[in-house]
């Protein structure tokens, strides 16, 4: 079981993290199993607008958490933090990094992986934590609900080092 938060009284993800981000804000901690759920185009369209706004916020003040809690990098824009997604010769930020989400021969990057932000049906992907909470899945799989791309998160992070 993974858990999530909901924003009590706040109806956009946006609005959500910038409050939080700027102050405190009631949060209420709610059990979450990833579900099948149907997004058309448009609601994915609005999802991907939102994060685009939020992801300079992330930049260097969160990191991916793979399964069983291990660290998997820091989403950072910095290509020479050692910890950085975007660090083309660092652990979690090179293509032939074990704990990489670029490695598509590795676990956390392939096709084919359960725990792999890149497998489409995937149901263990990396969680992006953002101040101490779990925010979304770093996945590619449109049937959980609380997700981000993660080309859409290292294409706007770390454009030079795009995939």
């Amino acid at each position: 079981m993974i858990q999530f938060l909901r924003f009590v009284g706040l109806t956009s993800p946006l609005l959500a993290v910038q409050t939080l981000a700027l102050m405190s804000v009631q949060v209420l901690a709610v059990s979450f199993t990833p579900t099948a759920t149907t997004r058309n185009s448009q609601e994915i369209l609005v999802a991907n607008t939102r994060i685009l706004q939020i992801i300079p916020q992330l930049d260097g003040n969160a990191y991916l958490m793979g399964n069983g809690g291990t660290f998997v990098g820091l989403v950072s824009s910095d290509p020479t933090a050692s910890n950085s997604i975007c660090n083309p010769s660092g652990p979690f930020g090179s293509r032939d990094g074990v704990l990489s989400i670029r490695n598509r021969s590795g676990n956390l990057g392939s096709l084919f992986s359960q725990i792999s932000a890149y497998n489409s049906t995937a149901n263990q992907p990396p969680i992006l934590i953002f101040q101490g909470k779990r925010m979304v899945f770093l996945t590619k799989n449109a049937r959980l609900r609380k997700t981000l791309d993660p080309d859409l998160l290292l294409n706007t992070l770390c454009p030079r080092n795009s995939i």
